[in-house]
């Protein structure tokens, strides 16, 4: 009976540890970290003119950053001539150890984007 309760604790261990690692790769506590940047441009007067978008998805891999997850939280903007046409902040989980990469790129550690 001892054998069979253990048994079946391990496989629930085990079937725990399968969903978890099926959503990316497993975190542990200080290994990841989440960091930020804030983004705006174009002028809203200027209706022919484009803002392109910054990639910085592409801005951290460039400097050999490896991105596991990443989001954009739009930001409001006015309406006046002076204000931007895109305002965004771009947010990425990365290693806890690139943070001092991100930070030279204008990266600012930031709090996960769905605790704001």
């Amino acid at each position: 009976m001892r054998f069979a309760r253990t048994l079946g604790l391990t496989g629930v261990v085990v079937a725990l540890m399968a969903c978890a690692s099926s959503n990316g790769p497993p975190i542990l506590e200080g290994t990841y970290a989440w960091v930020a940047k804030e983004f705006s441009g174009g002028r809203q007067c200027e209706p022919r003119e484009e803002y392109p978008v910054p990639d910085s998805l592409a801005m951290l891999e460039e400097a050999g950053i490896r991105v596991f997850e990443r989001s954009e939280k739009r930001q409001a903007v006015c309406m006046g001539c002076d204000c931007p046409i895109y305002a965004a902040r771009h947010f990425a989980r990365i290693r806890a150890d690139d943070v001092e990469d991100a930070e030279a790129l204008g990266f600012s550690r930031a709090i996960a984007p769905a605790e704001h």
